[in-house]
Parts: structure tokens; C-alpha cells; sequence
């Protein structure tokens, strides 16, 4: 029973310390966009200064503008802080 009990404490103890040295992984701005279509959010990305790219798309009877987005994450800390780029999941009809 012990070694369970020091095994587990090791394991929530390597969770806390990758979290506390990687962050949670949640973008400030993360989901900001999720449900509008890509041309609404890519219009208000491009408004405050930011830059839209695709990510993934998922389907491909609609043209990209009429796509939904599904994910959006906020990833200017990977580049020069005054880049705002957003990285979009888009979902454009069925597969």
C-alpha cells in the first residue's frame, strides 16, 4: 500500500511541476472566435490588428468565408509579441 501511495504523490507531484513550468496550455484568447464563420472572425482578427491563418480544415463543400470555426487559439506568444496571429480550426461542411 506504500509504494502505491508514493507513486501516486510522484505522479500528481510531475503534473503540478509541468504546469507550473509549461503553463496550462489555455490561451488568454483562446475560443474568442468559435462559432462564427471564418469571414466574421477573420474580419475581427484582422480589425484589432491581428493576423487569421487556418490551422486545420475539416470538409469542403463550402468556400473558406462560410467555413465555422470551430477552434481559435491565440498564438503571437510563439512570434514577436506585437504579431497577433490566431490560429483557426475550421469546419466546412461534412467530409
Amino acid at each position: 500500500m506504500k509504494h502505491l501511495i508514493v507513486l501516486g504523490t510522484g505522479t500528481v507531484g510531475a503534473m503540478a511541476l509541468s504546469t507550473a513550468l509549461l503553463g496550462t496550455g489555455a490561451a488568454a484568447a483562446a475560443g474568442d472566435y468559435d462559432g462564427q464563420t471564418y469571414a466574421d472572425a477573420a474580419a475581427a482578427i484582422e480589425e484589432s490588428g491581428g493576423t487569421p491563418i487556418v490551422a486545420t480544415r475539416v470538409g469542403g463543400q463550402l468556400p473558406q468565408d462560410e467555413c465555422i470555426v470551430t477552434n481559435s487559439q491565440d498564438h503571437s506568444f510563439l512570434r514577436d509579441p506585437s504579431d497577433d496571429v490566431y490560429m483557426l480550426s475550421v469546419t466546412c461542411g461534412s467530409i
